[in-house]
């Protein structure tokens, strides 16, 4: 039997609930369970910082989903690993 081994440990702000990113896998800053992130990443323009709030997912398809901040109103999508 093989174990894979964990490289980071967030707990979801929204849910509360463990995520855990094993070795071989992508970087992720989204809850896998509920579809949330945090605007960690910079905005449309080069040099607009993250602010840092919520992110909900509004919108799935492709094997993509879409976020759009609660603070800022910032909207961006994303492949999921």
């Amino acid at each position: 039997m093989s174990t894979r081994r964990v490289l980071h440990t967030f707990t979801g702000e929204n849910c509360g609930e463990p995520v855990r990113r094993y070795e071989g896998e992508p970087p992720r800053n989204h809850c896998p369970h509920f579809l949330w992130s945090k605007h960690v990443m910079l905005g449309e323009q080069a040099g607009d910082p993250p602010c840092g709030a919520m992110m909900r997912g509004v919108g799935v398809g492709n094997e993509e989903v879409v976020w759009r901040c609660l603070g800022c109103g910032f909207m961006m999508q994303c492949h999921l690993p």
